[in-house]
């Protein structure tokens, strides 16, 4: 490396991504839960609450056909184990199904 003849680095390139992939990330909106069917709605609130993981995760791609980027929100926060921001974010969804 250092005999590779580089003499001025101003003149070598490197490619580096633009962005960074958190930053790329879209994040998912509460009103995407309404696509979803009301009994997985039921099912992932139970399993977050009881911490489940194996099971949030089941339940996370059942939903990922329907609606990819909630479920990639979704895998995110269980992969943190981040079970209030899921309720949270469940039950802020929850308030729209409702329509409040």
């Amino acid at each position: 490396m250092l005999d590779s003849g580089i003499t001025n680095l101003l003149t070598c390139t490197s490619r580096r991504p633009r962005t960074t992939p958190w930053r790329r990330r879209a994040a998912a909106r509460p009103d995407a839960l309404g696509g979803l069917p009301l009994d997985v709605l039921a099912k992932l609130r139970k399993a977050v609450i009881a911490a489940r993981y194996n099971e949030i995760i089941k339940i996370i791609e059942t939903v990922r056909t329907t609606e990819p980027s909630l479920a990639t929100e979704l895998l995110r926060m269980a992969d943190l184990f981040d079970y209030d921001r899921i309720r949270h974010f469940l039950n802020s969804g929850k308030d729209d199904e409702n329509g409040r």
